[in-house]
C-alpha cells in the first residue's frame, strides 16, 4: 500500500513539475517508407491519462491509403505502422501491465486469447522513457517492435497484432479521443 501511495505522488509531481510540449500531426512525417511502399499517415494525436489529463505519448497511424473507420484498419491485410513518442517515462512493470490491460480489454469473445504471443510481446517490451520512441509494425505474419529504430523483436501471430492494434482502434481503445485522431478526426 505504501508503494502504491508513492508511485502517485510521483506521478502527480512528474504531471505538475513542468509543461511537455505535445508533437502535433506535422511533426510526424507525411510517409512512413516500409519494405519499399511509402505509408501514408492517417492520423496523429496524444494518449492522455487520467482526470488530470496527463500527456504520455504522441502517437501516428501510417497505412497505405487513408481509411477513417477503424474495423477497415483493424481487418485490412495490408501493412499498418504506428509510430509513438513519449513524452513520460513508466517502469517495465508498469509498461508491461497497461499492455497487458488493453490486450485483455480488447479481446471479448469470440476472440481467443492468444497466450503465447502475449508472453512473447511482454518480453519485447521494455521501460518506457521520457523522449525515446518506439515503433510498431503490423505485416500479414505478425508484428515488429523498434526502439528507436532499433528491433526488439517479432512476434508471427496475425491474431496477436491484430490485438495489439485493437488497443488503439478496438472497442477499448486507451483513449476514445487519441482513436479519433489516429482514424484522421478531431481528437
Amino acid at each position: 500500500m505504501r508503494l502504491q501511495i508513492i508511485r502517485c505522488v510521483l506521478a502527480l509531481a512528474t504531471c505538475f513539475g513542468g509543461a511537455t510540449p505535445v508533437l502535433s500531426a506535422q511533426q510526424f512525417p507525411d510517409t512512413y517508407a516500409l519494405d519499399g511502399q511509402a505509408l501514408l499517415r492517417n492520423g496523429a494525436g496524444v494518449r492522455t491519462y487520467g482526470v488530470f489529463n496527463i500527456q504520455v505519448y504522441n502517437a501516428a497511424l501510417y497505412l497505405p491509403a487513408r481509411e477513417p473507420r477503424a474495423q477497415a484498419v483493424l481487418e485490412a491485410d495490408t501493412p499498418k505502422v504506428v509510430q509513438m513518442h513519449f513524452l513520460r517515462s513508466a517502469s517495465q512493470e508498469d509498461t508491461r501491465a497497461a499492455w497487458q490491460h488493453y490486450l485483455e480489454a480488447n479481446c471479448r469473445a469470440p476472440c481467443v486469447w492468444p497466450e503465447a504471443g502475449v508472453r512473447q510481446f511482454s518480453a519485447l517490451l521494455p521501460a518506457t522513457v521520457q523522449g525515446e520512441s518506439q515503433t510498431f509494425v503490423f505485416r500479414e505474419s505478425g508484428l515488429e517492435v523498434l526502439r528507436n529504430g532499433q528491433t526488439l523483436g517479432r512476434v508471427a501471430d496475425r491474431h496477436l497484432a491484430r490485438l495489439v492494434l485493437a488497443t488503439w482502434l478496438g472497442d477499448v481503445p486507451t483513449t476514445p479521443a487519441l482513436k479519433r485522431a489516429l482514424l484522421g478526426g478531431t481528437p
